[in-house]
């Protein structure tokens, strides 16, 4: 192999290095911007659980949560139970009502064929 086969050799490479790169970094800017776009949507999903009642006084109690079924719509719940106090999400949608007798409930969310909140579970602490 000559000198100039050499350089054109590692010039080639060069050029086929910078390419995986430059895709490489295409695909990572396109998965971060997918990315984005799944917290937006998550945030545009705690937009449809309306406010929070973080300082509630009447707080519900564990009967009042018997009244919640499975495919409920969450305007319902609240009528129900009035506003959560917080969010308790990891992955999915859910918000935690603190009960009287310092017990806890959770109600489970998801959307349905029309993009409403239904209730998927009900758990208790």
């Amino acid at each position: 192999m000559t000198f100039k086969n050499t350089i054109r050799a590692i010039a080639l490479l060069i050029i086929i290095f910078s390419l995986f790169i430059l895709l490489y970094s295409c695909k990572d800017t396109n998965n971060d911007s997918e990315e984005t776009q799944d917290k937006t949507e998550t945030t545009s999903q705690f937009q449809n659980v309306s406010e929070l009642d973080e300082n509630k006084k009447n707080l519900p109690s564990q009967e009042d949560f018997l009244n919640i079924k499975e495919g409920m719509l969450y305007d319902d719940v609240t009528r129900l139970v009035g506003l959560p106090q917080r969010y308790a999400t990891f992955g999915m949608i859910a918000v935690e009502y603190d009960l009287i007798e310092d017990n806890k409930a959770i109600v489970y969310y998801s959307h349905n064929e029309q993009g409403k909140l239904v209730v998927t579970s009900v758990n208790y602490n």
